[in-house]
């Protein structure tokens, strides 16, 4: 409480962690997932996700969302649509604002074009990275570029060369501005 109260989240959270705490640990990573993520602390992410029960992960749209993006770029992408589901599941219960749930339906979506990608789903791929579009703000530069990389990927595999430039032009400048170095040599 002292450290959380002082404005140490990742010390409240490791004493939560300590403590055997978990749904206070849980609560505590809901409220810093994205800003960890955000920092590039993903091995931290990680280690907090492993560390709680899948059911309570599944139960907290942002974690459940989070806990899809480690399994997905750590290639278990049956998981990841598990995890997927289960975000999707725990908005419809959720409390969340009008505003926070279209954001995760947006990212959610992106996701999903990233692994119809790798799938070589150039249809399902279209689809969720139009979705994901239509759902994110311009400030979602992460997320929007993720979709854009997936969808001039489809236009790829479709044969569409000039739309797929002229996509993944749109997904670079996008991501450039976010000086995700990992996101940008992906879509270059």
């Amino acid at each position: 409480m002292w450290y959380e109260a002082n404005g140490l989240a990742d010390e409240a959270i490791e004493y939560a962690f300590r403590s055997n705490d978990l749904d206070r640990a849980a609560d505590l990573v809901a409220c810093e997932v994205e800003t960890v993520w955000k920092r590039g602390q993903h091995d931290k992410l990680r280690r907090w996700l492993n560390a709680l029960e899948v059911e309570t992960i599944h139960s907290k749209p942002i974690l459940a969302f989070f806990h899809a993006w480690v399994q997905f770029v750590s290639g278990q992408q049956d998981l990841a649509e598990i995890s997927l589901q289960a975000t999707e599941q725990a908005l419809s219960e959720s409390d969340l604002s009008k505003k926070s749930v279209t954001a995760l339906k947006g990212k959610i979506a992106a996701i999903r074009a990233a692994m119809a990608t790798y799938r070589s789903d150039g249809l399902e791929s279209i689809q969720q990275a139009q979705k994901a579009l239509e759902y994110l703000l311009p400030k979602d530069q992460i997320w929007r570029g993720t979709a854009l990389v997936a969808l001039g990927d489809a236009h790829i595999f479709n044969g569409d060369y000039s739309s797929a430039y002229r996509v993944h032009t749109d997904a670079l400048q996008d991501i450039q501005k976010t000086g995700n170095v990992y996101l940008y040599l992906i879509g270059t």
